[in-house]
């Protein structure tokens, strides 16, 4: 989930009203801005939340600083998501992820775990959890 910009006014009305994100691509579970800087609170499937202190919001998009837990990830087979869609009933769009087990070999067959998130008070997303963590998941052996 990216964190979002958008114009209210000023010289720039032929954006207004129009939401543009910054941080495109990432999750960014919680943020602030301060002095005109953007720190955002940054995770993935492959990654646990970092602190990530960005550009202005005004100037671009966000950049890492810093990689706390690099050199301890660096060294595990870490997945990363795959999104995908699929037609659910009625032909309705319906998102999925899909995360591989490490070490995957796409010329052998694997047992598949499908995760559901069930309802409209969240979902599941390219973010690290530490409870109901997708990696986990396919680690054994399954792709989730």
């Amino acid at each position: 989930m990216p964190v979002f910009v958008m114009d209210v006014g000023g010289p720039s009305q032929s954006k207004a009203g129009k939401p543009r994100a910054i941080t495109a691509g990432m999750f960014d579970g919680e943020f602030d801005i301060a002095a005109d800087a953007l720190i955002v609170a940054r995770s993935s499937v492959s990654s646990p939340t970092g602190v990530i202190p960005g550009q202005s919001s005004q100037r671009g998009l966000a950049t890492p600083l810093t990689r706390n837990n690099a050199a301890r990830l660096s060294a595990l087979d870490l997945p990363k998501s795959e999104a995908f869609t699929f037609a659910g009933a009625g032909g309705t769009p319906i998102h999925g992820m899909l995360v591989k087990p490490p070490s995957f070999d796409g010329s052998r067959k694997c047992p598949v775990v499908m995760l559901l998130h069930g309802g409209p008070q969240t979902q599941w997303g390219d973010t690290w959890s530490y409870r109901w963590n997708p990696g986990m998941f396919a680690s054994p052996g399954t792709s989730s």
